[in-house]
């Protein structure tokens, strides 16, 4: 056989080899299309779940951190004690401490830290003659302690003085009172009055004396002094009769005849005539002198005799003496006020640095940042209120739904508490108070008792309660609804031979955040325990083998 012949018989079992096994493979192998036309498609189920007899409410529902109320750190003043070593010396709290109106809640170089409630924080020294809205706050918590007796009026006057006294000694302390620059103005002004009293004292003396009836040896005084009065006329009348019969006196006739010699021998004139002329100034200046002496003794015993005739007519002249008396009543006035100014000024003060005003006194000392003999620099203790605040931010939609006042349900899961509060504020405007701009700011506080210490800290769920059912209602989830063509509602209800009917309902309260609704059945069979369909699944359907899988 040829070589060609034998290659042709090759390629021709080759073919017929490969036909052979392509009919083979053929018959054990099916197109997809061919195995999805074998395979039977899967049935689908419904979705039931069963009606529930429960409560339903409509509530709001958000999240708030529990955190105590009004809060604050506690920095003493910087004049406090001495005002530069401040040293903690006593009085310091333990935590959970209750703070009190009225307490001391540390003492600092020896002097005490009182607490008292008000809303105004102080800003300057209590003392004698204050006016203001700050010292009403003041007597209105010495009224609360029972220090102050008297109507809080706004000033700070002796009543007040007397109370911050008082509660300084019930705290066993010694008050601030005056310095020595003040206590010497009070000495001074004292002195005043005093020298004051004794003026007029003695200015009422001369006014009795004057008023008095001249007495027996007061008549013979004034007559021994009118006696004398004459006497003094008399001398004078004969010293000035004498005067004048010496003229020429002696003297002016001497110098007269020392001029004839002087003339005579023609020398010492001149020196003559001088002594004549100082020889009749001489005689002159006698006259006048005896002459002034009787005109000042008549005058003086007609002064008398007038002063005699107007006591004896009139009675005696009393206006120098009451006019005397009343300059001193006067003076005595002037110094009593500047005495009673000073006093008023000066006493017991209530140092800025020595008080705290708080709102809403109990609080609770909730940290301490310092122990006896520390040095006072920043925040010596935490302070905040009895109570718990839970802030939250609510949205947009709820919020039109809340107000002030509303009944909460606070709880926890975790911790299994559960108490009752209500909201307290509630914001206008988003993102105050430091919640999202996209939220409104609610506080809300809890009422009744609890523990507070449990509370604080926690993040709680709160719900606000806005409607609710009245007892266990026939319930079932918002996809169990369904409408039909009338739009009316209804149920599928699956029985249990595995049918289904349709049962129409009305629906009543629907809770959000359970997703469920009411639902009354209206002339149909609908209970509790029944399933009602919410969906159908649909099952996956079988693998196909791929056209290259093996």
């Amino acid at each position: 056989m040829t070589s060609r012949k034998r290659l042709f018989l090759a390629v021709v079992a080759v073919a017929v080899a490969f036909g052979v096994g392509g009919y083979v493979l053929g018959q054990q192998l099916e197109s997809p299309e061919d195995a999805r036309a074998v395979v039977a498609a899967p049935e689908a189920s419904l979705i039931a779940v069963p009606v529930e007899a429960t409560a339903l409410s409509n509530d709001v529902v958000v999240r708030g951190d529990a955190e105590f109320e009004g809060a604050l750190d506690l920095e003493l003043d910087s004049a406090l004690g001495d005002g530069s070593a401040r040293v903690v010396t006593g009085r310091v709290p333990e935590i959970d401490t209750e703070v009190n109106e009225g307490d001391v809640i540390i003492e600092v170089s020896g002097r005490p830290v009182f607490v008292l409630e008000g809303d105004l924080p102080t800003f300057r020294e209590f003392k004698p003659g204050l006016e203001g809205d700050d010292v009403l706050q003041l007597e209105v918590s010495l009224a609360r302690l029972g220090f102050l007796a008297v109507q809080p009026d706004r000033l700070y006057g002796s009543a007040t003085e007397d109370a911050i006294e008082a509660m300084y000694e019930e705290a066993g302390y010694e008050p601030r009172g005056e310095n020595e620059g003040e206590q010497a103005q009070i000495k001074a002004a004292e002195q005043a009055v005093e020298s004051a009293r004794t003026t007029l004292a003695n200015a009422n003396d001369r006014l009795s004396d004057l008023l008095k009836p001249p007495s027996l040896v007061q008549q013979t005084r004034d007559a021994q002094a009118r006696q004398k009065l004459l006497d003094q006329i008399v001398r004078a009348q004969e010293t000035l009769d004498e005067a004048n019969a010496d003229r020429p006196s002696n003297s002016l006739l001497q110098a007269i005849d020392a001029v004839q010699r002087a003339e005579l021998a023609d020398e010492g004139v001149d020196q003559a005539n001088q002594a004549v002329m100082a020889a009749q100034d001489a005689e002159q200046a006698r006259v006048d002198a005896a002459q002034e002496q009787l005109d000042t003794a008549r005058k003086a015993l007609a002064d008398a005799d007038a002063i005699s005739a107007a006591e004896d007519s009139d009675g005696v002249d009393t206006s120098s003496a009451q006019q005397g008396v009343s300059d001193a009543q006067e003076r005595l006035e002037d110094a009593e006020a500047d005495l009673a100014e000073l006093e008023e000024e000066i006493g017991v003060t209530f140092p800025v640095a020595e008080v705290v005003f708080l709102p809403n006194l109990p609080r609770t000392v909730t940290s301490i940042d310092v122990e006896r003999g520390d040095f006072v620099n920043g925040s010596v203790m935490r302070i905040s209120g009895t109570r718990v605040r839970i802030t939250t931010g609510v949205s947009e939609s709820n919020r039109p739904l809340l107000e002030v006042g509303q009944r909460v349900l606070i709880d926890s899961e975790q911790l299994d508490i559960e108490v009752e509060g209500e909201i307290t504020e509630l914001a206008d405007r988003k993102g105050t108070n430091g919640v999202a701009d996209t939220r409104y700011y609610m506080l809300v506080t809890p009422t009744g008792e609890y523990n507070v210490s449990e509370l604080v800290g926690v993040n709680f769920r709160l719900q606000i309660p806005l409607e609710r059912s009245e007892g266990e209602v026939l319930a079932v989830p918002l996809a169990a609804l369904s409408a039909g063509a009338d739009g009316s509602s209804r149920v599928e209800v699956e029985r249990a031979d595995g049918s289904t009917d349709l049962v129409p309902v009305e629906v009543g309260l629907q809770d959000k955040n359970r997703s469920l609704v009411e639902v009354i059945p209206i002339g149909g069979n609908l209970q509790a325990g029944d399933l009602v369909v919410i969906g159908i699944e649909q099952p996956a359907p079988a693998a196909v083998a791929d056209e290259g899988g093996s």
